[in-house]
């Protein structure tokens, strides 16, 4: 129940009431058995059946309305309005012949990319999404194994 409240493995093992330490192995170990990973599918076909049955959960973001929202991030392509002010100074001659500046001031709403930071999250984001940063270690080639109590040829075992 902790995964489906916050979505991260190792957040919902701290939550359910376990050590810190080794949090992140032991949430990715606990997602990999097949029980709980069958339970937690059966709690996401529920939330959609609901989801589907309530009128409000069109107002909800679904999981690949945020999939796509954090890929447009990531992109580039995500752009977000800013309020930004433009200082002017305007030359005005006065009746007696000199020239005074006023200065004036006008804001402006302008579209701005995503900061690296907020590309750099979204990436982070996507990349827990499909896996990329388990801890798995994969180990390849043999173990030779020493074998140093066995009896010499006529030897008797003890």
């Amino acid at each position: 129940m902790e995964y489906m409240a916050c979505g991260d493995a190792a957040e919902a093992y701290r939550r359910a009431g376990y050590r810190m330490r080794g949090a992140k192995r032991q949430g990715a170990r606990m997602l990999e058995n097949k029980g709980i990973a069958r339970r937690i599918k059966e709690l996401r076909s529920a939330m959609e059946a609901k989801r589907d049955r309530d009128r409000d959960a069109r107002d909800i973001a679904d999981a690949d309305e945020i999939l796509y929202r954090l890929t447009r991030i990531l992109r580039g392509e995500e752009r977000e309005q800013k309020p930004v002010t433009i200082t002017e100074r305007v030359a005005r001659t006065m009746p007696d012949g000199k020239v005074r500046y006023e200065t004036k001031k006008r804001i402006e709403v302008t579209e701005v990319a995503p900061k690296i930071s907020d590309v750099q999250r979204a990436a982070v984001l996507l990349g827990k999404q499909h896996g990329m940063f388990g801890e798995r270690v994969t180990v390849e080639g043999a173990i030779p194994v020493i074998i140093d109590n066995v009896p010499a040829k006529g030897e008797q075992s003890k």
